[in-house]
């Protein structure tokens, strides 16, 4: 034991530094929102309550302990993450193919260390290797990769690797990592490559060609077929898939084979297409096309932005039989799909893609016959995956996302900062710019045409309690046009009406050229009426003193000079204005309104009334746009500095001490509360997130900390990397300690302070089993400890890790108790157990549990569903996760199940229908799996309070179907379940 703490003690001395963010005295100096966000950024915020909510261009937010950049391995069965590198955040996988050595090479853009790269090499323990830079004049891109033995092929727009000029092709020896000879002639774009024996195939935007693997030179076999992006081989078989309506002359729309000998086109033709070229997609691509390609068998899977194939309805995934032509049944729950990748392994296919309704659509692994989802193979990566694929015992997944164990929030997100907890909210179908909150009643303004599956166009509202959507409907519209919505960028509430300004002509059916007023609670349409000439693009305005105060773009395109208007809150009539007409960013105050003139440095303060102006003195930088944290509290963003953002004394005008300042060549999204900052950065080329989300507050009052809100670990090899975040709640801590011991609880091994702006620290650490917490501290005192995280470093000397699970299973009671059982055959030191929100999520908790437990009660959880797990832990490892349990913790109050569920299905079209329970009921939830009691297809999505639910268009298969009743926040028991066979 003594050499294992001294060895323990090295390892947390080697730590080094801790993390660090940059120093200010007004709000803290360290973030304590435990959650970032994904696929794009928070816009607006507001609060209710303890709970923070969130509008944005997100696709999902995850755990800050959950980061892991752009790249992950998992694994194939369990879904737990082998390998990563949070050094690439930012950047964007759009290839990815094993090194044969237990690594990886990826393509795509990643900024490492401040340098811009192209091909980067992962080795088996997830860090960074050497790999030869790739450059060219501009545009440059490593979009496809092959490996052959021991040689890369590296296809793209590029004119030189590792300083050899190579026009947009190359091949490296991967144990040497030297430059080879090849170098094919006459490659435009190599955005597809497939090595098929000696011969290398490439496709792009110049005709697909079959080059030879060692020389480069040309086969001759070159079928006539331009746009290729994905190409399969089998036998003497060539399957090419992209945009493309024609192969060899002969009409083929997006597909074609071809005899790999000769290069004749082959009668295979599927003809991938969408239906209604003029309905949107819900992708990143407007065209039709074949993505991605993968053969097993005699069976080719096809991928991309396809709705029909064959005549048949196939949401962006298909596989036909390639031999005798055949359509088969494959159809996997991907609605809407946009397939980028697909990996063909062992009777298995694992899907990568975008825009989809459930957060772990972005990386699922489906049944290779029946297309089932399997549940228990969940990464849940934060956004888009453009690249797969499989090496023995793991699952590389690329792509634009920095997280994993990601929830759903498309736009809207709340996180209760008390608890750190998560909040249900709506799912909208685009980008969230505008909040408003009255009451418990949120409501939500951007560019989206449906939430939750309901009609609601630009604008709608939910309550926040229930999750549910309201009838709040006012029907927004942009030139009539179906493909492009309404968009709504601001919202301000003075009275009973709520005010929206944005880019749209109509409103509930009344002409409104950007800006309008609606009645809170009906939406129905005010008088207020302003005219624009020529059409505006409202970006924001300030409601007070019986005016509304307006500015924006003259043109929708923003090729326009910028406006500002005056207007009466009862009509819209212009009201003349001695403010200049280029004023932007006007915010309203208790003490009036504030500007900074786009042309003078400081801030200006103006009577809504009187238009008497005050100048609050200089600011030190020309103000792009500001927004009034609290009464005595503004932050700006300066003009020349957009990475750079001030608090400014509403007293004086001057710059508090305070500023957050990002890296260089970023930009910054930002929004304010009266006591919190919320901050997002990304590089100026818009890849990637860049930076989690951070949150910086002012706080007063409390004394004792709360426990800090996020802590993980994650291992590979000897490479140990801990984070936390500082409760949102609570004192803010003076500092931390880090305690290790051998068993949950226990603090025998170590514990090492860390100054309060610690978020974490990365170091290689002795092979053995441990159990780590960190405690906050305030003044030298210790405030409570977060759970214990079980881990596992290194399998030196060991046996095998527990091979067989624990099976879980859950005892029925008023406080239902979980059960596990012993695995057989090793010596456990702990469990784990895992809960979240869906099964395979862990978000919400990792408990660690000594090994004389076998059970531990939900008595004193708060009432809601849960999706738990146990794994085992031993000095070798752990065990992958066991079966996943659904848990429903009740509470007073709690709602009587739905009856009578039944289900008419006519075609694809399915109206499920129940008998409401006895009492207060304010919504149902549905549920959904592919196995009796599984809720691995749809899980907690929540409905209206009617008895009924269409579901037009389901994709086929087998569902089974049961539905609870809502109270507020309680939920009751499930309904009967029902089986549901979709044609």
């Amino acid at each position: 034991m003594a050499r294992r703490l001294g060895l323990l003690l090295v390892w947390m001395l080697a730590a080094g530094p801790p993390m660090q963010l940059h120093a200010q005295t007004l709000p803290d100096d360290v973030s304590s929102l435990p959650w970032t966000f994904d696929g794009g950024w928070p816009f607006a915020t507001t609060r209710i309550g303890s709970v923070q909510i969130f509008g944005g261009t997100f696709k999902s937010m995850a755990r800050r302990s959950h980061v892991i950049g752009p790249f992950g391995v998992f694994d194939a069965t369990s879904a737990q993450l082998m390998a990563a590198e949070p050094r690439l955040a930012g950047g964007r996988v759009k290839a990815v193919v094993s090194d044969g050595e237990g690594g990886w090479f990826l393509g795509g853009y990643f900024l490492v260390d401040g340098t811009v790269q192209y091909l980067v090499r992962i080795d088996a323990a997830g860090r960074l290797g050497p790999a030869p830079v790739v450059a060219g004049a501009s545009n440059i891109r490593v979009g496809a990769l092959a490996r052959s033995n021991d040689t890369l092929y590296i296809g793209g727009t590029f004119s030189s690797i590792g300083g050899r000029n190579r026009t947009n092709a190359a091949a490296i020896g991967i144990r040497s990592g030297n430059v080879l000879p090849w170098s094919p002639v006459g490659v435009v774009d190599a955005e597809a490559l497939h090595v098929a024996g000696s011969y290398v195939l490439i496709g792009g935007a110049s005709r697909l060609v079959r080059v030879d693997g060692v020389t480069g030179a040309s086969t001759g076999w070159q079928p006539d077929v331009v746009g290729v992006s994905a190409i399969a081989v089998s036998g003497t078989r060539v399957f090419a898939g992209g945009r493309f309506s024609s192969a060899d002359g002969v009409a083929r729309s997006n597909f074609a084979a071809f005899d790999g000998a000769t290069g004749s086109l082959l009668p295979l033709a599927p003809d991938p297409t969408y239906s209604d070229i003029n309905r949107p997609r819900r992708g990143s691509s407007d065209e039709t096309g074949v993505l991605a390609l993968a053969v097993s068998g005699s069976t080719l899977y096809l991928g991309g932005t396809f709705e029909l194939i064959g005549g048949a309805r196939r949401e962006g995934a298909a596989a036909i039989d390639f031999i005798s032509g055949t359509l088969l049944p494959w159809a996997p729950m991907l609605v809407p799909a946009v397939v980028h990748s697909l990996a063909a392994s062992t009777g298995q296919v694992y899907v990568g893609g975008e825009e989809w309704r459930s957060i772990r659509g972005f990386a699922v692994k489906v049944d290779g016959t029946t297309g089932a989802e399997s549940p228990a193979w969940q990464p849940k990566p934060g956004d888009t995956v453009y690249a797969m694929a499989t090496d023995g015992p793991g699952v590389a997944v690329g792509g634009s996302f920095t997280t994993y164990q990601a929830r759903g929030g498309h736009g809207l997100a709340a996180v209760d900062m008390a608890s750190g907890r998560s909040v249900a909210v709506p799912f909208a179908d685009g980008n969230v710019y505008a909040l408003a909150a009255v009451g418990r009643t949120v409501y939500f303004g951007g560019q989206f045409f449906e939430v939750n599956r309901q009609s609601r166009a630009g604008l709608a509202a939910f309550d926040l309690d229930a999750g549910l959507l309201t009838a709040f409907n006012p029907a927004l519209s942009f030139d009539g046009n179906a493909y492009f919505p309404a968009t709504v960028l601001a919202l301000a509430v003075a009275g009973t009406d709520l005010f929206a300004g944005g880019q749209f002509d109509s409103v509930g059916g009344q002409a409104r050229n950007s800006l309008a007023a609606v009645d809170l609670q009906t939406g129905a349409v005010r008088p207020f009426a302003p005219f624009f000439a020529p059409v505006a693009n409202v970006r924001g305005f300030a409601v007070a003193g019986g005016r509304v105060w307006a500015w924006g773009d003259k043109t929708v395109d923003n090729a326009g000079s910028a406006f500002f208007a005056v207007l009466g809150a009862a009509t819209g009539a212009t009201v003349p204005t001695p403010l200049p007409a280029a004023t932007y960013g006007l915010v309203a105050s208790e003490s009036g309104l504030l500007y900074g003139p786009s042309l003078l440095s400081g801030l200006q303060r103006i009577d809504p009334v009187t238009f008497a102006s005050q100048s609050l003195g200089p600011v030190g930088a020309v103000i792009s746009r500001m927004a009034i944290a609290a009464d005595d509290l503004a932050i700006v963003e300066p003009y020349y500095g957009r990475s750079r953002l001030l608090a400014v004394d509403l007293a004086t005008g001057t710059p508090l001490l305070w500023s957050h300042i990002a890296p260089f060549d970023t930009r910054v999204f930002w929004s304010v509360t009266p006591t919190s900052v919320f901050v997002s950065t990304i590089n100026s080329g818009g890849v990637g997130a860049g930076w989690p989300t951070a949150s910086y507050e002012r706080r007063s009052g409390a004394t004792t900390p709360a426990p800090v809100a996020d802590a993980g670990v994650h291992v590979q090899g000897d490479l140990l990397t801990v984070r936390w975040t500082p409760s949102p709640s609570g004192a803010l801590p003076t500092a931390y300690r880090v305690v290790v011991g051998s068993r949950p609880g226990a603090s025998d091994l170590v514990s090492l302070p860390f100054p309060r702006a610690a978020t974490g620290f990365t170091t290689a650490a002795p092979s053995g089993a441990y159990f780590l917490r960190v405690v906050a501290q305030v003044n030298g005192v210790d405030g409570p400890a977060s759970p214990d995280l079980a881990f596992v470093v290194g399998v030196a000397g060991c046996a095998t890790p527990p091979l067989n699970a624990p099976a879980l299973r859950l005892t029925a009671g008023a406080a239902p108790t979980l059960e596990w059982s012993a695995p057989e055959g090793v010596n456990v030191t702990g469990y784990e157990l895992r809960v979240g929100w869906t099964p395979g999520d862990d978000s919400l908790l990792r408990l660690a549990v000594p090994a004389s437990q076998l059970a531990l009660s939900t008595a004193g959880a708060p009432p809601g569903i849960y999706h738990v797990a146990v794994v085992a832990v031993s000095a070798c490892g752990m065990s992958v996760p066991s079966n996943d349990v659904q848990v429903v913790v009740v509470a007073p109050g709690q709602p009587a199940p739905p009856a009578n569920l039944g289900a008419q299905v006519t075609g694809n079209d399915v109206r499920v229908t129940w008998t409401a329970p006895g009492g207060s009921v304010t919504g149902y939830v549905l549920e959904s799996g592919s196995a009796p009691g599984l809720a691995d297809i749809v899980a907690g999505f929540v409905i209206g309070p009617t008895p009924s639910l269409a579901v037009p268009g389901a994709p086929q298969g087998r569902y089974h179907v049961r539905v609870r009743a809502l109270n507020g926040a309680l939920v009751s028991a499930a309904s009967n379940e029902i089986v549901i066979d979709v044609p």
